[in-house]
């Protein structure tokens, strides 16, 4: 009895076992919380960067080009935008097959643009898209006489788009140190042998001393710790590069749509009675100012003291005066906007742009 005892003693053996598996977990989880904050920042500070400047870009076209000569210009930004995210997830996923970005109507490249994207780096040709936005977006800022400061806010987001997919691109292509991920893997598949290695013994002991719950209690351990370690070693390949077709993977398709969505809500074409002028819409609320400061001052009126009547009179009177005087100016100084050629399109070799809507040229 005591020779058996001293032979089937694993005391030290599952002392070990207890030492790997209180460490095991905290490096296992330093790693994964590498890997998570990689991923998480290739969504927001990469792609959801990206998507937002692209927005923004159409936004600014829809504000400073609502007019309908201006179509075919809001068309083709929104093409270069939407085609730019399907270039990016193609060169993530390598695919150098562009010919299914050709449609002949919708959101497409015309045939006539693929040979000058065919002939760029696959991870450059997003950028290339980026700078067909530039230029066109230029060219029709200097035709519309659009003031240079508001169109450094267009630059700033291109560049930041651009700088969306430098960053997707840079965490793509740097993996996280080999030794430490070798190292990560060596540690799990030690502590998972050693789990397996004590808990058969355990097992075997426990079926000789008739101890069933023991048995039941090491099987479990041995089957879900080396399970939940693999498969965390293996979430965490998964989530290297998230830009894939896996369930783990982006929902880029999902991302697509909501773009597209904000775009064609943006548009108006889809809203006829987009109001195209300041003018109009300050033209609607003009009267509102005057008829605040009169209600204002009624009501001031009937708060005062009769001693202040005459006090309250000629302030509300001069205010009154102040207001119309001021609106007065205002107006004249939309006419004079709406009147002056600095608002009116000017001719230039860009004129295509507009007569491809079917508009003439001002």
């Amino acid at each position: 009895q005591e020779s058996d005892k001293d032979f089937l003693d694993i005391e030290d053996l599952e002392s070990l076992s207890r030492y790997m598996n209180s460490f095991c977990p905290f490096i296992l989880g330093l790693y994964l919380s590498v890997c998570l904050n990689r991923w998480w920042a290739l969504r927001t500070a990469a792609l959801q960067r990206l998507l937002d400047a692209l927005s923004n870009i159409f936004l600014f076209c829809v504000v400073y080009f609502p007019e309908g000569r201006h179509s075919t210009l809001r068309k083709r930004i929104k093409c270069y935008c939407m085609t730019s995210v399907k270039l990016m997830i193609k060169a993530c996923r390598g695919q150098e097959d562009i010919t299914d970005l050709v449609v002949e109507s919708g959101v497409g490249l015309h045939h006539s643009e693929l040979p000058g994207l065919q002939t760029a780096n696959v991870k450059s040709r997003p950028a290339v898209l980026l700078a067909w936005i530039y230029r066109l977006l230029r060219q029709a800022s200097v035709q519309d006489a659009v003031p240079a400061p508001a169109f450094n806010v267009v630059q700033a987001q291109i560049n930041f788009a651009r700088e969306g997919m430098s960053t997707i691109d840079t965490y793509l292509k740097t993996q996280l140190p080999f030794p430490y991920v070798q190292l990560i893997s060596m540690l799990v598949t030690s502590n998972n042998v050693l789990v397996a290695v004590k808990g058969g013994i355990a097992i075997a002991i426990a079926i000789r001393r008739g101890n069933g719950v023991r048995v039941i209690a090491e099987a479990l351990f041995v089957v879900v710790v080396p399970v939940l370690y693999t498969g965390l070693l293996v979430i965490s390949c998964i989530v290297e590069d998230p830009f894939g077709e896996d369930i783990l993977d982006f929902p880029i398709a999902a991302y697509f749509d909501e773009v597209g969505d904000q775009m064609d809500a943006l548009n108006p074409d889809w809203h006829p009675g987009f109001p195209g002028r300041l003018k109009d819409i300050l033209a609607t609320i003009d009267e509102k100012p005057q008829a605040f400061m009169a209600s204002s001052v009624s009501g001031d009126r009937a708060s005062r003291t009769p001693g202040d009547a005459d006090v309250g009179s000629h302030l509300a009177r001069r205010n009154l005066a102040g207001v119309a005087d001021s609106d007065h100016q205002h107006t004249h100084n939309l006419e004079v906007m709406s009147n002056s050629t600095y608002l009116q399109p000017r001719a230039s070799s860009t004129a295509s742009l507009w007569q491809e809507a079917g508009q003439p040229v001002a």
